[in-house]
């Protein structure tokens, strides 16, 4: 039954339950702070609910990319790039 249900339309369902207030977080729910690390440079980086929803989109998307890929690890890094790099930005 779970297989039947598309992977991308979990992190859609937890942001909307979000937006309705099921988390109740007054304001804006997704701004939240996951965890925290002081990078080389000096700069903070900061993991928030909102990018941590991002992040396992992007996951799941992978997923469903993986099987379909031919065995080698050559071929799995050369369909992993495309995908990371398109997910960069958000």
């Amino acid at each position: 039954m779970i297989g039947l249900i598309p992977l991308l339309v979990i992190p859609f369902i937890i942001y909307d339950l979000g937006l309705a207030g099921m988390f109740g977080a007054a304001g804006d729910p997704f701004s939240g702070e996951v965890f925290s690390m002081t990078m080389m440079s000096g700069g903070q980086f900061t993991l928030t609910t909102g990018g941590l929803i991002v992040l396992i989109a992007g996951l799941f998307r992978l997923g469903r990319w993986l099987p379909n890929v031919p065995g080698s690890f050559i071929a799995i890094v050369v369909v992993s790039i495309p995908v990371a790099l398109l997910d960069l930005p958000l």
